[in-house]
């Protein structure tokens, strides 16, 4: 009984024609993965989105006063290099709630050493306009808004005035020797990289700024209660910082 021959099954794979297929086939794999990958990032980035809460301004933040102005030189080392009618986040209490036509300087320190702490009022017929500035580095312009939200009047100013001008012993300070500062957006994380316990309460300071132009007379402060010990770290909520918008200024503890 004669037996049935197996047929032998075609070698594809020694087919030119047949690597050319795979090649396009892998290829169309590969782009499908990598735009799959893509829209996936960009729907996350979508959903993770966190309002910056420092006030980014722009010229449609504000509307410009003539071109004309001069700049102001006051004593202690500060120049108010321009004074405009500001729309936008008010930031100088910490609300960032919309305002609009609220009287704005930019001022800068001149100085070698920081501001701790500076006023100025800006005295008109029927009213006086009150600024204060908290922490700002030496060489730092900043932002003011009018700190009852008046408007900017449309007639010149009588009289400008500084009040309780109080500058820093020594420069603004992170400790680096001390503490090991990370931070994103709204969480700040502070260590104690000594071999010593720290007892008593920690804290940190922050502005919101763009370069060196910092945004509202306000610094923002958060406390670490009952210090840290030796090696210790704690991760604190900081609402109004932003890992793009916000510089840290300085650590007081003791």
């Amino acid at each position: 009984m004669a037996k049935k021959q197996k047929k032998k099954s075609p070698d594809l794979l020694r087919k030119p024609w047949v690597w050319v297929v795979i090649f396009f086939i892998a290829a169309a794999v590969i782009a499908g993965i990598v735009y799959l990958s893509i829209e996936i990032l960009r729907s996350e980035d979508a959903g993770n989105t966190t309002t910056p809460t420092a006030n980014t301004l722009s010229n449609s933040d504000y509307v410009t006063q003539p071109d004309d102005f001069d700049e102001i030189v006051l004593n202690q080392g500060l120049i108010i290099t321009d004074m405009r009618s500001y729309s936008g986040k008010y930031m100088e209490d910490g609300s960032n709630s919309q305002i609009s036509d609220v009287m704005m300087l930019i001022v800068k320190n001149t100085n070698v050493q920081d501001i701790q702490l500076a006023r100025i009022h800006v005295a008109y017929k029927d009213f006086t306009a009150q600024f204060q500035i908290t922490n700002l580095p030496a060489g730092g312009s900043v932002v003011l808004l009018e700190q009852n939200k008046k408007p900017l009047p449309e007639e010149k100013y009588q009289s400008i005035e500084m009040k309780d001008v109080v500058f820093f012993d020594e420069p603004m300070s992170m400790r680096p020797d001390i503490f090991s500062v990370t931070s994103v957006t709204n969480t700040i994380t502070i260590k104690n990289i000594t071999d010593k316990d720290i007892t008593g309460d920690i804290y940190i300071y922050y502005k919101n700024c763009s370069s060196d132009l910092f945004y509202g007379g306000i610094t923002y402060r958060i406390k670490v209660e009952g210090g840290l010990k030796a090696g210790e770290s704690k991760s604190l909520p900081a609402s109004h910082y932003h890992e793009k918008g916000s510089r840290l200024l300085m650590i007081n503890y003791g």
